[in-house]
């Protein structure tokens, strides 16, 4: 656990943005770096690199610095972005599989707030995250998209919902007792939504734009090599009782398979 001074410079000066992969977290990282009062940073605890934003981190640009020391080193990146003219307050994204000690941050200091960030359209968010599998681009996927298609495969498809059920259950454990404002990828470009985000980290509500734009703008079945599977099954899929019924016909089959 952080020592007392961290601690206080976490509760006062740090914001997390909790998400999962393809829901518009580089976007709203991007829009939150854009207020004069935030410094904003992407991936902070990914496990092959550090993902600082700006100029004047060089020096904590260090695989081996961050693992060896991690909260020591969040507040060291904490500190130099309060170094910043105007700059408020420090924050990062935060994956499920990033470095376990910032959950158990999150959970020892309930006074760090925390923004939740989903995608409305679980199918949507799969075939974004297939396709940006298949071309090894986490970033600039625009350019690719158009020759990219995802094939929706029920089995692939059920695993990757059982995963965000199971990354769900994990934030809402760092969720409770509190601050939080949940927020979707679908609203993020509305005023009374970034307004809403600004008010809630104490900022002067100001017009806001990203550099960043869509990584795929088609409609989510035109990213499908076989749309029709996807647009049945994806939307009967939502709710629970219909994937625990395709799992077991999934088992079923592959049962009958091994006997036959």
């Amino acid at each position: 656990m952080p020592d007392n001074l961290s601690a206080d410079l976490f509760d006062r000066s740090l914001f997390v943005v909790l998400a999962q992969p393809r829901t518009g977290s580089t976007f709203l990282c991007d829009l939150l770096d854009r207020h004069p009062a935030l410094a904003c940073h992407d991936e902070l605890f990914h496990r092959r690199w550090v993902g600082l934003n700006g100029p004047g981190y060089d020096d904590l640009k260090s695989l081996p610095l961050r693992e060896s020391a991690p909260l020591d080193f969040l507040a060291r990146v904490v500190a130099r972005g309060l170094e910043s003219p105007g700059v408020r307050r420090v924050g990062f994204k935060y994956f499920p599989e990033h470095e376990p000690a910032i959950a158990a941050l999150l959970v020892e200091r309930p006074a760090i707030p925390v923004l939740r960030l989903r995608r409305r359209s679980v199918l949507a968010q799969y075939a974004s995250f297939r396709n940006a599998l298949a071309a090894r681009d986490w970033f600039g996927l625009e350019g690719k998209a158009r020759r990219l298609r995802a094939t929706f495969a029920l089995a692939d498809y059920l695993a990757f919902h059982e995963r965000l059920e199971r990354e769900e259950k994990a934030f809402a454990r760092l969720l409770r007792g509190r601050p939080h404002l949940v927020l979707t990828y679908e609203s993020l470009t509305r005023p009374r939504t970034q307004a809403r985000l600004q008010r809630f980290l104490g900022l002067e509500v100001l017009p806001l734009r990203s550099v960043q734009e869509r990584q795929d703008s088609r409609r989510t079945l035109a990213r499908f090599t076989n749309p029709l599977a996807a647009g049945c099954l994806g939307p009967l899929l939502r709710f629970r009782w219909s994937r625990r019924l395709a799992g077991r016909v999934l088992r079923r089959r592959r049962h009958a398979a091994r006997r036959a």
